[in-house]
């Protein structure tokens, strides 16, 4: 899912950083302007260390700064993915959300491959203005649900999609979701995943068998007598996050077999 913030000038407690890593774990950065360029700092772990740099920071501007806290649903999960990103020396971005179209760089996330293109742009600048083709174009791509914020060394910035998100007044900060907060799950893709979920391991109960037998069945189709009990075991937990499912492994099995054989047996052009 991600998180971005825009942080126009005040000193963000860390739990929103602490919070905003533990829901989105795959890399944590923020973007400001040092009065001549864009800066940008990212963190694969240890947000407290990010948190202090950023105080430090804060105690020395008072223009905004973008914080984004990732998700990875493409490309790699690398610092490379990891937002903002520098579009140019005076231009920054971030996103909330998922682009929809092929990728040329497999380990490239969908955010960086339309940073490219707005590299490309004769004026990257004019996604900061509303009544642009640029911005235009870039609302197009967002739609309904993503989220972009651009910010620019001079301390301008723009939010497509802005009321998509949330404006806390007293903070006077921008959130793009609730994954700010402490909350008691996590996003994998467009599901959540229960904080206290935890791996089942394979029982060898004659029933238990059987419900897994029909739920491999239905997702794998005819592949069930391919797999080894531990691809199994993987499989039916993946499709435990997929549904956000949590409790005991039989009760857990037996609500995701009731769903896969009463409403979707009948429709097998469904896949997780």
């Amino acid at each position: 899912m991600c998180i971005a913030i825009l942080n126009k000038s005040t000193l963000l407690d860390k739990d929103v950083f602490i919070n905003s890593f533990d829901n989105n774990p795959d890399g944590i950065g923020i973007a400001y302007s040092d009065g001549k360029q864009i800066q940008t700092v990212k963190r694969m772990d240890k947000p407290e260390e990010l948190y202090n740099f950023y105080c430090k920071v804060r105690s020395k501007i008072d223009s905004p700064i973008l914080i984004h806290a990732r998700i990875g649903t493409s490309g790699g999960k690398t610092l490379k993915n990891v937002h903002p990103f520098k579009i140019t020396k005076n231009l920054a971005m971030m996103h909330n959300g998922v682009i929809s179209y092929p990728l040329i760089h497999k380990d490239e996330s969908d955010t960086l491959h339309l940073v490219r293109f707005i590299q490309a742009l004769k004026n990257p600048d004019a996604v900061l203005n509303a009544a642009s083709l640029e911005y235009g174009f870039i609302e197009d791509i967002a739609g309904y649900g993503s989220k972009f914020v651009f910010l620019h060394t001079n301390g301008s910035y723009s939010i497509i999609n802005e009321d998509k998100g949330s404006w806390d007044s007293e903070n006077d900060t921008w959130y793009s979701n609730d994954g700010y907060k402490k909350i008691s799950y996590k996003w994998h893709g467009n599901n959540k995943i229960w904080n206290d979920y935890t791996p089942f391991t394979y029982n060898h109960e004659n029933e238990i068998i059987k419900m897994e037998r029909e739920i491999i069945n239905f997702y794998h189709f005819q592949k069930y007598d391919q797999l080894t009990d531990s691809e199994i075991i993987d499989s039916i937990n993946e499709y435990f996050r997929w549904f956000g499912i949590k409790g005991n492994y039989y009760q857990s099995l037996k609500i995701l077999c009731d769903y896969t054989t009463e409403e979707n047996w009948n429709n097998q052009t469904v896949k997780p």
